[in-house]
């Protein structure tokens, strides 16, 4: 679960009065939850990487879910968001660097012998942060690309 989404879900819960143990039990029927870009939905929010926190703990209290939290940041850059606990664990995804996302494009083209301008490259490898955003882009242009073949051959 995106972090962001996880966070709409629990303000909203708090919005509405809901008492936030309904959250947490349909939570305990799992048993694994993953929170993506948790860095980016609680950075620089003290009291709400308190809440999580807290939250998270009543969670993983059933023995049974694990909860592990997915950031390209330091833990220490989320400091409340430390646990004791081997139920919930903080990994940390690094960006790819340039060179191996420009490796990564230039392979994928070349297997669909689809040529790309060098600067659409560069851009691309500026502009998307993680892998997804970046197959996203390569699917994107791979499917215009067969869209516009099979256009053209029912054209003529």
């Amino acid at each position: 679960m995106d972090g962001d989404y996880f966070m709409h879900l629990l303000l909203r819960d708090i919005r509405f009065n809901v008492p936030i143990e309904n959250r947490i039990s349909r939570f305990q029927y799992y048993d694994l939850l993953i929170l993506d870009d948790v860095d980016y939905a609680v950075k620089n929010m003290s009291m709400t990487q308190k809440l999580v926190k807290k939250v998270i703990n009543k969670i993983i209290s059933n023995n049974r879910t694990k909860v592990i939290l997915i950031s390209q940041k330091r833990a220490r850059k989320v400091k409340k968001l430390k646990f004791d606990s081997d139920k919930c664990s903080y990994l940390r995804l690094k960006v790819p660097s340039a060179d191996f996302k420009r490796s990564l494009i230039k392979e994928w083209f070349k297997k669909e012998d689809i040529n790309i301008p060098r600067e659409k490259t560069e851009e691309a490898i500026s502009n998307f942060d993680n892998l997804f955003q970046l197959k996203g882009f390569f699917n994107k242009i791979k499917f215009s690309r067969k869209f516009k073949i099979n256009r053209k051959a029912k054209v003529l």
